[in-house]
Formats: C-alpha cells, sequence, structure tokens
C-alpha cells in the first residue's frame, strides 16, 4: 500500500454500510443519503434476498470491516441503513417468520458490535408499490410488518441505536395521507417514484429517501 493509501485510511473515521435486497443494490451512488459520509460508503446488497440472506450476508461483510477498523486510528464509527423483508412477504413467508428473522438480523448487528465508536442502525420499512395496487393481501401484510417493526425497534432493549423508518406510504404523492391510506387501501403508489417494472424505485424515488434520511 502506498503512504497516500496508508493515509487515507487512518483518517477514515465514519463508515456508511447501505444494507438489504435490490432496492440497497440498486441506490444510485449520486443519491447516497448523510452526505456527511462522502465516500465512505459501502453496499452490502443483493436482488432477491430475504432477511436470513441479508443476515449472512453482514456476518461476512463483518469479517472483512475488522481488518478495516484495525488499520483506522481512533474509533471508527458506523452508520447502517438496512432494507429487507419485503421478499420474505412475496416469497410466502408468514408475518411470525419473517419477524423471527428480522429480530436475528438485529441481534447480530448489535451483537457484533464491541463497543469501540458508534453504531447506529436505520431500518427502512416495506413500502406500497405500483404493483400491490389490486393486491389486497400483500398490502395488508405489508402494513402488518411495518406495524410489527416497528415496534420491535422501539421495544429492543438497545433502541437509543435503532431508528425504524416508516416508508409504507412514503411513495403514495398526495394519497398517503387520506383517511384510510394504509388500512383501507386508499394509498395509492405514485409511479412517478418507480421504475417501469413497478417494483423498483427510480431517481425520484431514491431522492425521497435521501431526503427523508437527511
Amino acid at each position: 500500500m502506498n503512504e497516500s493509501a496508508r493515509g487515507g485510511q487512518q483518517r477514515r473515521r465514519h463508515l456508511l454500510v447501505l444494507l438489504g435486497d435490490s432496492d440497497i443494490e440498486r441506490w444510485p451512488a449520486h443519491l447516497y443519503p448523510l452526505n456527511v459520509f462522502s465516500r465512505n460508503v459501502e453496499i452490502v446488497g443483493r436482488g432477491g434476498a430475504q432477511l436470513r440472506d441479508v443476515t449472512e450476508m453482514y456476518k461476512n461483510w463483518g469479517l472483512e470491516t475488522a481488518a478495516i477498523a484495525n488499520n483506522c486510528v481512533g474509533e471508527l464509527d458506523i452508520f447502517i441503513i438496512a432494507c429487507a423483508g419485503e421478499n420474505d412477504i412475496g416469497s410466502g413467508r408468514s408475518i411470525e417468520a419473517t419477524m423471527e428473522d428480522f429480530s436475528l438480523l438485529l441481534a447480530e448487528i448489535i451483537s457484533e458490535y464491541n463497543g469501540e465508536g458508534r453504531r447506529k442502525i436505520i431500518f427502512l420499512g416495506p413500502k406500497f408499490e405500483p404493483w400491490l395496487i389490486q393486491d389486497h393481501s400483500s398490502r395488508k401484510q405489508y402494513a402488518t410488518l411495518s406495524k410489527r417493526m416497528r415496534r420491535h425497534c422501539e421495544k429492543h432493549v438497545r433502541c437509543v441505536d435503532i431508528s425504524f423508518v416508516d416508508c409504507l406510504t412514503m411513495f403514495c404523492g398526495e394519497t398517503k395521507g387520506v383517511p384510510g391510506a394504509a388500512l383501507g387501501g386508499r394509498a395509492i403508489p405514485d409511479e412517478n417514484y418507480f421504475a417501469e417494472d413497478g417494483l423498483h424505485l427510480n431517481d425520484e424515488g431514491y431522492n425521497l429517501w435521501k431526503e427523508e434520511l437527511n
């Protein structure tokens, strides 16, 4: 390693980790949130990943991060923005099974923390997407999962270090605030925030996430 590279590593104090499924994998670099991190952003994402997959991905990433931390001067603060769970519901897994894996993911992140530096987790909850407009069963499951995830984060023993962002109706434009938006099926996903497949976010969608997180 040359002196310039070594110096850059020594100055590294903050790390932003984007962790999860295709929403993470597809996140455009020019729309990364939390600008304070500058170039210290790592993507740990994979299309189709379920919560149990994300836990394994995090474990593997953590082994590599230990070496990074050891080469840094001072404490390393790690901020994790995670997003997963929609693929679990889409695959037919129950809310209970999905929540068990959600709990295991948070436990893995917390247990891996060794007390040096700060470790903060921001979890982005499930969101209504255009393809769900006529799928009332899945909409109901998304709403239930979002509620359960929020409650779990709020009651977690390390709740001070865990934030849950309710994204359920975030991309539903003007309909997100109408009575019965979430449970009554009146929140209509705005296609302006989504790619042509009606499933993934486009730049406008990621920009909305960025604004929310900043």
